[in-house]
């Protein structure tokens, strides 16, 4: 339990510091390559498997599964609150 009361690192303090000067407002950062690298994330995997979503979502994919716009809006609200 006291492990959880030390001071973070100095590496870790500087990362959380960083990503708080990037945010836009309280909670949102906008969306940009310098971001996904602050995060440790490839550029361009997690832009490739996001726009697969993106294209599975608005019925791009399958032969237009996602006819049913009702389905659709409630798939991506899900997503979006979870």
């Amino acid at each position: 339990m006291l492990e959880l009361l030390k001071a973070p690192s100095p590496t870790t303090q500087m990362h959380f510091e960083t990503l708080l000067s990037m945010s836009e407002l309280a909670g949102y950062w906008k969306w940009s390559n310098e971001l996904l690298q602050k995060l440790g994330l490839d550029v361009n995997t997690t832009n490739s498997k996001l726009a697969g979503q993106h294209m599975a979502l608005s019925g791009q994919l399958n032969g237009g599964v996602w006819k049913d716009t009702t389905w659709k809006d409630v798939v991506a609200t899900a997503i979006v609150l979870w």
